[in-house]
């Protein structure tokens, strides 16, 4: 009798054992699961903040641009007329230059993942396409290969332009 109360309790032991490493396997699993996850989480995150760093420089440089901007707006008024329209021709280039370089930022963005980006198809869908109209003020700027603005073309192309 002894001896088979032996044996059950030495199964059951077995049992025991055999439930511990399958139990601990799939913990070891679910805990690589997590941390892949917390890796994918961080690695997101870290896109997050260089797009961050990337838009805050961006707008140093633009605010340093009005501020040249604005002292030459000031001087404005002691030119001769010839020379106005020639400076509003230059202020108009720049205002236009310094929205689509917004846009350009924006669409790097998008491009590289950072961001929501069917958010950022939602929101600015219609903006892009209206850049590259017929009607688009910003389409000179735009076309030809020469453009700075490669990223606003990937965009465009990607969205609207099926055959490219």
């Amino acid at each position: 009798m002894a001896d088979w109360a032996l044996c059950i309790i030495a199964g059951i032991s077995l049992l025991l054992s055999f439930y511990s490493v399958i139990a601990n396997i799939k913990l070891e699993k679910e805990q690589k699961r997590l941390d892949d996850l917390s890796l994918k989480i961080c690695m997101e995150q870290l896109k997050i903040a260089q797009g961050q760093i990337e838009l805050e420089m961006a707008n140093q440089l633009s605010s340093a641009k009005r501020y040249v901007d604005g002292f030459d707006t000031m001087c404005f008024e002691y030119l001769e007329a010839d020379k106005k329209r020639d400076t509003v021709k230059k202020k108009r280039d720049f205002v236009l230059e310094e929205a689509l370089n917004c846009y350009e930022q924006i669409c790097q963005k998008y491009l590289d993942g950072k961001g929501d980006t069917e958010r950022f198809k939602k929101t600015y869908y219609r903006e892009i396409h209206n850049l590259f109209s017929k009607n688009s003020i910003f389409k000179d700027k735009l076309d030809g290969d020469s453009s700075p603005f490669k990223a606003i073309k990937k965009v465009y192309n990607k969205w609207d332009n099926f055959e490219q």
